[in-house]
């Protein structure tokens, strides 16, 4: 009988519990079970698992880990536990810091812009100074356990530039891996399905339950475009769970400015759900002032959806000529920016083009995960 020469890894995503690392774990899981270069094994969060359940799949190589190791110790044994008896050789962990130092080979991936390029608008963004020491003191603790690894993958220039800036470590033991989007959300939607919006203006702005998203400022953009024309016809839809405090301070927010009916929150939506909402909008807006790499991007070019983003360096860097940029903190004029572009269909036109050409650079889930792979076999 010939034995396997499959390396045996742990692919570690107990981290990833919100957003779009979810998704990509989930992703990445479904490709790794039939790896022809990987036997491996996956230590994973309730929210990844309510994916894969899903999507039917199922494995004796899946552990589920609750509560998340940061805050468990019986889940951190747990954990090491699983990748003693599994014999693997390798951990990546998709979504660092793991909080955990392993006794193999560990390559981390660092999405967590607080540790890699954050800035003081980010640190102080509606922010009280108990709230600003926190988050310095967890950004601390971060960026200490994030160099537990070995090699680290980042999905923009940007990310490990100010990583390797803090922490010190080389470029040498860093890889970048973009993010990616799903050739099926591709393939039911189509660039032809663009018209001019003479209805209700649908302005989709897709968000977990993140301060640094910037939605708190979309109340006061609102309030402005009814001072340009209290006659249009319009509506911000957001995603946030109902009980969650951001959701309850935007909506308190917009009953003081009486733009409570025109900022509409949807709750959460599945990933199967997702191309129904792109596809359901006029334009995506995306106010965030700190990414690393948000799929929504990626979502919006490719559902052929006219994409407004806050002007900062990571935003350009993903979206080059894709997007119209604007300083949400300027609440007059982006509403100004956003009332033009609704007027100006061949300025919608061209944005969704740029965002036909620009999506071809970035690769589609199932090559990210060939990438990810190839990446780590070169590594070692």
């Amino acid at each position: 009988m010939v034995k396997s020469t499959k390396i045996k890894a742990l692919f570690n995503c107990t981290t990833n519990i919100v957003g779009g690392g979810v998704k990509n774990s989930a992703f990445f899981i479904k490709y790794a079970i039939n790896s022809n270069s990987f036997e491996w094994y996956f230590a994973i969060s309730p929210e990844v698992n309510r994916v894969l359940k899903k999507w039917n799949i199922n494995s004796k190589k899946i552990l589920e880990i609750s509560p998340y190791p940061s805050r468990s110790k019986s889940s951190k044994q747990k954990l090491l536990n699983f990748l003693n008896q599994s014999n693997v050789t390798l951990v990546y962990t998709m979504a660092g810091p793991a909080y955990i130092r392993f006794p193999v080979k560990h390559i981390m991936g660092i999405s967590n812009g607080y540790i890699t390029h954050n800035d003081w608008q980010a640190i102080f963004f509606k922010n009280n100074i108990k709230g600003v020491v926190n988050r310095t003191l967890l950004s601390i603790y971060q960026i200490y356990n994030a160099r537990k690894a070995n090699h680290w993958f980042f999905q923009t220039q940007i990310a490990r530039d100010g990583f390797c800036k803090r922490t010190k470590v080389s470029k040498i033991f860093t890889s970048i891996i973009p993010n990616a989007f799903d050739q099926e959300f591709l393939n039911i939607l189509s660039y032809n399905d663009y018209k001019s919006y003479n209805g209700q203006i649908v302005i989709f702005s897709p968000s977990a339950d993140h301060r640094h998203r910037g939605l708190q400022y979309i109340p006061d953009i609102a309030a402005e475009l009814l001072k340009i024309n209290s006659n249009l016809k319009f509506k911000f839809t957001l995603t946030l769970p109902e009980k969650s405090q951001l959701w309850k301070s935007i909506y308190k927010h917009a009953i003081r400015l009486n733009v409570a009916d025109v900022v509409i929150n949807e709750g959460p939506y599945t990933y199967s759900e997702s191309s129904l909402k792109f596809q359901n909008c006029s334009l995506v807006f995306i106010p965030s002032i700190l990414e690393t790499f948000s799929s929504n991007y990626l979502e919006a070019m490719a559902a052929g959806k006219p994409l407004i983003a806050n002007d900062k360096p990571f935003a350009r860097d993903i979206c080059k000529n894709a997007a119209l940029y604007v300083k949400p903190e300027n609440s007059k004029q982006t509403a100004l920016s956003i009332y033009n572009l609704i007027k100006n269909g061949q300025q919608m036109l061209h944005l969704i083009q740029e965002g036909e050409i620009t999506i071809k650079q970035f690769p589609t889930q199932e090559e990210r995960f060939k990438l990810i792979e190839e990446t780590i076999l070169s590594i070692l």
